[in-house]
């Protein structure tokens, strides 16, 4: 089961990419993303798509692969896999500069 802090950072993630608020760039693996802020980094990569958030310095604070994504539901139907496979889907088109084109 996700950690409710999890669930909630996904949940700002999605709507701060639907609002065109983040600055999504390509990562250093095929099908990555990356997201840096204020001494955080999020990165969703795999495919399916997985979240991982470390700090400035790339130590690992969390992740949340597919597995716990797929078993955790999400209140709006579905799982958090289903939202993380969106969020990546639209989040990629940022990185790529495909929404400003």
């Amino acid at each position: 089961m996700l950690h409710p802090s999890t669930k909630k950072l996904i949940a700002r993630l999605a709507q701060m990419t639907a609002q065109q608020k983040i600055s999504w760039v390509l990562g250093e693996r095929e099908n990555s993303i990356a997201y840096e802020t204020e001494g955080y980094r999020v990165l969703l990569d795999g495919d399916p798509p997985s979240l991982r958030l470390t700090d400035a310095l790339g130590a690992e604070l969390e992740t949340a692969d597919h597995t716990l994504l797929s078993d955790t539901s999400h209140a709006d139907g579905g799982t958090y896999s289903d939202v993380v496979a969106n969020l990546h889907a639209e989040a990629f088109r940022v990185a790529r500069g495909t929404e400003s084109a």
